[in-house]
């Protein structure tokens, strides 16, 4: 026997061994489900609470990746996929498409019975094209911040801190090359000071910046999530930050919060932690294309923009909080933040459980629930398909 064969034959038999291992730990009755690893620790708190009040009804969530979760759905390994990302007409492999029907957001909790009627009609299509998506939470980040004390020094009402922000569609990225672990105070500094030319106040900052050369050039600290973290996951999807060598590694969103008030540097956490920021802790919450969550640094509920010409941030009057702020699917809202979706078809064997599981999701309002625990924003939508 070739050693080609020899291995072909090895890797077979762990392949079918774990085929076996996985049928025989599977509980017969359990319905399984998969996909993004970012989306599982919410379903893990999602299905077991789910599972808790349907006695007899379990979930099994194998944390595969995106694309295996579409992957697994066509294939009928899974009676549910779940992506942290956009779903598009590529979503799904050549031949198969999503079911004819309106995009719907759910607003009421009449919603999912109507549409539940309306998808009868559709039971009849081929599973090619029946294929439907479920986008139901928002994963919101924000970036905070501890800098050198010249940084928090006003002058004429402006400082080098209110000046942070990131855009993310920039090619030559200010947050990466933070990042990458050799940008410093002074430079960065810099960066944020010179998009403006002929402003007195200005000019005074970057003449502050140049006298605090020895604090300056120190290099910024930067913190990140440990490998498997949703927050890290979507921090990364997001920047397109997948190496950071010389990040500071952190287990929480707590614990970055705790860091970053002890030392200076720059880090990242899930929207629902934003409120645990405090006015005396030393953190700062930077700007997202010129824009900024609400947060206990800030007056009021509302979200804010950046003023270019009063150089001072102010609130959008058109949200009321945050979560509207999020949940707005255009430029105005915020950028920083990935839907979670799920995708099933109107013709698996389970999906009345997955679509009563959604629904049952849609109506837990108290503090308890897995939304609040995760600091997800949530948000019920059928069928958003981009182009």
């Amino acid at each position: 026997m070739s050693k080609k064969i020899s291995i072909f034959l090895i890797s077979f038999l762990i392949i079918m061994v774990g085929f076996w291992v996985w049928t025989i730990v599977t509980p017969k009755n359990s319905i399984v489900i998969g996909g993004s690893t970012s989306v599982n620790p919410f379903m893990q708190l999602a299905t077991k609470e789910y599972s808790d009040s349907k006695e007899g009804l379990d979930f099994v969530y194998n944390s595969t990746g995106s694309q295996a979760g579409v992957g697994g759905v066509e294939k009928g390994m899974y009676a549910a996929g779940f992506i942290s990302k956009d779903a598009t007409n590529k979503t799904l492999s050549e031949g198969n498409s999503f079911v004819d029907l309106e995009k719907t957001e759910i607003e009421d909790e009449n919603a999912f019975e109507n549409i539940k009627t309306n998808l009868e009609d559709k039971k009849n299509l081929d599973k090619q094209s029946s294929y439907l998506t479920i986008t139901f939470a928002l994963d919101a980040i924000g970036i905070i911040f501890n800098s050198p004390s010249y940084w928090q020094q006003k002058i004429n009402n402006i400082s080098i801190n209110d000046l942070v922000n990131f855009n993310l569609k920039d090619n030559n990225s200010l947050l990466a090359k933070l990042y990458e672990g050799e940008l410093t105070w002074y430079e960065m500094a810099n960066r944020l000071l010179m998009d403006y030319t002929n402003d007195v106040d200005i000019d005074n900052l970057k003449k502050l910046n140049e006298s605090n050369t020895e604090i300056g050039n120190i290099k910024i600290p930067t913190y990140t999530r440990e490998d498997g973290s949703g927050t890290r996951s979507a921090f990364s999807d997001l920047t397109k930050i997948k190496k950071m060598p010389s990040s500071n590694v952190v287990n929480s969103n707590g614990a970055m919060i705790e860091q970053i008030k002890v030392s200076t540097g720059f880090g990242y956490i899930s929207n629902g932690f934003i409120q645990n920021l405090d006015n005396n802790g030393g953190i700062f919450l930077s700007g997202i294309d010129n824009k900024k969550l609400a947060s206990p640094l800030t007056e009021g509920e509302q979200p804010y923009k950046f003023d270019q010409d009063k150089k001072q941030w102010v609130i959008i009057d058109d949200y009321i909080n945050n979560d509207e702020f999020i949940k707005a699917d255009d430029d105005k809202g915020y950028t920083f933040k990935r839907p979670f979706i799920c995708i099933t078809n109107l013709n698996s064997n389970d999906f009345n459980n997955i679509f009563n599981f959604f629904n049952y999701l849609y109506k837990a309002n108290d503090d308890s629930n897995p939304f609040k625990k995760e600091g997800l924003v949530k948000y019920f939508v059928i069928n958003d398909i981009k182009a």
